[in-house]
């Protein structure tokens, strides 16, 4: 995406050979939206990530077409894909365009999980933020970036929907439909059999490592990818292009590239598999990973997206969970007293970061380490991050993965306190219209158990603005929510929707929200006040300081 959506009008670019065009930037760079143009009208994979970027999009296809949009196919679940869809559908002047996503499109996680997509998404920011490193206020540049890249909200409601391997006519055009089916990560694609094309919300990169990003994905991603990649293969394709992707042409270069990725997710698990059966620490496999010698000069294995390794090291934990089988690991010395001990061992922090210090050019990753000891023993030494910080940016700056790098970078503004991972989380969470029932499962992760003990408390919720009815159990230290009012119910609180939100966000305490009258306490209001007293504040993010 461009550094300012939709600051340049967009320009259409011809895929040759086919009747698709692709959209960009004056820069050239995407602007996720693909146009099909049939014989009864145009297809559009994608709108664009905003309302200004859709009016854009409509201006340009009506001065170059002058027919209407038949149909949109939403291909991924983010604003960057489908901002600008209401804008396409309003300039269609009465027509019903039909909207069309795949089956699971909308599928929302269970609300538990929720807390850990946001933090997942904390995460992704910080290997995408090029300017981050030049500005007086990251926080700002982080939420201005990820605001692309959320689900949108509110979420579009298709009007149809397809799944892998359906066909439908559109513009006069048979449509044919790849999708992934990936719960958190829907992806649709779009063949079009006659012009022998396909078309992809995503982007195909000349290196597998593409496929698992740093911030994590479950093994089971590479096999859905595999499924994907086969299918693919097996079509009748002379052009593959889609809106993040430069075009590729030929059956022989396209099924090339097919294979390969294909090839390089199953070398990456059997070789695993392989390490696995050794009974050496999976921690070797980001030194003993060695690629096939007729790629590892070729393009698939130039650093973009994540590593080969850090996909094998995904594998390897599916298949042997926590444990490295070592016993010396079955119970560790507490990592804090650990580094406690080894600064002690090394003679002191002060001796520990002179040698980081004199490491810091031909070695920053053994000064990183160093450093890093230091901080963990002595969360309040300066002198600790600062050179923890400049280790990192060394690191950044020899690292050819660009996203690795910006990782780096983020990195030792978090160290140095410039960059505060929390504020970030926080804003990440707000985007979201969070219902009550959202909210109140996210207090399930700040029990304090110290707190709680052996209590049993147990109290009814009513908002005030919907009518909800919650209750609200907490037993050993655990939190239930449950649709509907208790049938112990001896306590309760009723409140709207936003002032819970403020309440949960620690924006408000619940003493103040009573004061203000904009919380009623209802039944034995000591209750109430004793479930609240053992809900705890929301958990510092960071992960480069103790």
């Amino acid at each position: 995406m461009p550094r300012r959506s939709g600051a340049a009008p967009p320009e259409l670019v011809r895929v040759e050979g086919t009747p698709v065009w692709n959209l960009r930037a004056a820069d050239g760079s995407a602007l996720n939206c693909a146009v099909v143009e049939g014989p009864d009208g145009l297809v559009l994979l994608g709108t664009g990530a905003s309302a200004r970027q859709g009016r854009d999009i409509v201006r340009l296809l009506d001065a170059r077409f002058g027919t209407p949009v038949s149909a949109v196919v939403l291909g991924e679940p983010t604003r960057s894909h489908c901002g600008g869809l209401a804008a396409v559908l309003d300039a269609q002047q009465g027509h019903e365009t039909p909207v069309i996503a795949h089956e699971s499109w909308g599928r929302h996680p269970e609300a538990p999980l929720r807390e850990v997509i946001y933090l997942k998404v904390t995460l992704a920011a910080l290997q995408h933020g090029p300017e981050l490193w030049e500005t007086d206020d990251p926080a700002r540049l982080l939420r201005r970036s990820l605001a692309e890249n959320l689900p949108p909200s509110p979420s579009p409601v298709p009007s149809t929907r397809v799944r892998d391997g359906d066909e439908l006519e559109l513009a006069g055009l048979r449509v044919g439909f790849l999708g992934t089916d990936l719960p958190l990560d829907v992806s649709l694609g779009v063949h079009l059999p006659r012009h022998r094309t396909v078309l992809v919300p995503t982007a195909l990169h000349a290196t597998p490592g593409n496929l698992m990003a740093l911030e994590g994905a479950p093994p089971e991603y590479s096999a859905v990818w595999h499924s994907l990649l086969t299918r693919m293969s097996a079509l009748d394709v002379d052009h593959l292009t889609g809106t993040r992707m430069e075009p590729l042409h030929g059956k022989r270069h396209i099924r090339t590239l097919l294979s390969t990725y294909e090839d390089f997710i199953v070398y990456l698990h059997d070789q695993t598999i392989r390490h696995l059966l050794t009974g050496r620490p999976r921690e070797d496999l980001l030194h003993r990973l060695l690629l096939p010698e007729e790629l590892a000069e070729g393009p698939f294995s130039q650093p973009f997206h994540g590593n080969f390794a850090g996909t094998a090291l995904m594998y390897h934990t599916r298949y042997t969970g926590w444990f490295s089988g070592n016993a010396v690991d079955l119970a560790p010395t507490p990592r804090v007293e650990r580094a406690r001990r080894s600064v002690a061992l090394m003679g002191g922090a002060e001796r520990v970061l002179e040698t980081a210090a004199q490491a810091l050019d031909d070695d920053p990753q053994w000064a990183a380490e160093l450093a890093r000891t230091v901080v963990e023993a002595l969360p309040d030494s300066e002198s600790g991050r600062a050179v923890l910080a400049r280790a990192l940016r060394a690191l950044g700056d020899r690292d050819p993965n660009p996203l690795r790098r910006n990782w780096y970078r983020c990195a030792a503004l978090d160290v140095s306190g410039q960059l505060r991972l929390s504020d970030v989380r926080d804003t990440v969470q707000r985007m979201f219209p969070l219902p009550a029932r959202v909210l109140l499962e996210s207090l399930r992760f700040r029990v304090e158990p110290e707190k709680a003990g052996d209590r049993t408390v147990s109290i009814g919720v009513e908002m005030s603005d919907t009518g909800e009815h919650f209750g609200l159990l907490l037993r050993n230290s655990v939190l239930r929510v449950h649709d509907g009012v208790p049938a112990e119910w001896i306590a309760g609180m009723r409140l709207s929707t936003e002032a819970l939100t403020r309440l949960v966000f620690g924006e408000v305490s619940l003493e103040e929200l009573t004061a203000r009258n904009e919380v009623e306490l209802q039944g034995v209001s000591d209750s109430v006040e004793e479930l609240w007293s053992v809900i705890g504040p929301r958990p510092e993010l960071s992960f480069h300081r103790e």
